[in-house]
């Protein structure tokens, strides 16, 4: 699991999704922002290493739970807006 750079701008790099390869990638981000975030960029490195994209702005609020050597990510509350 890995939770992205500065709401999954450009900046925040694509390099570090390649190197982890993570099997989740959280993206903290509101809808319709004025920077443009998440950065196609960084959705495009998701997708080449296969790693499930959870959005704020799409899924809501998203808890993490770690047990057993799992992560386990629950979709709660609405997106955000």
């Amino acid at each position: 699991m890995l939770k992205a750079s500065h709401h999954g701008a450009r900046n925040g790099g694509s390099e570090l999704i390649e190197r982890l390869h993570p099997k989740l990638l959280l993206i903290p981000v509101g809808a319709g922002n004025s920077y443009g975030h998440p950065h196609p960029q960084i959705l495009e490195a998701a997708k080449r290493v296969d790693a499930q994209v959870l959005r704020t702005d799409q899924q809501g609020t998203v808890t993490i739970t770690f047990a057993h050597g799992r992560a386990t990510a629950t979709r709660i509350g609405v997106p955000v807006r």
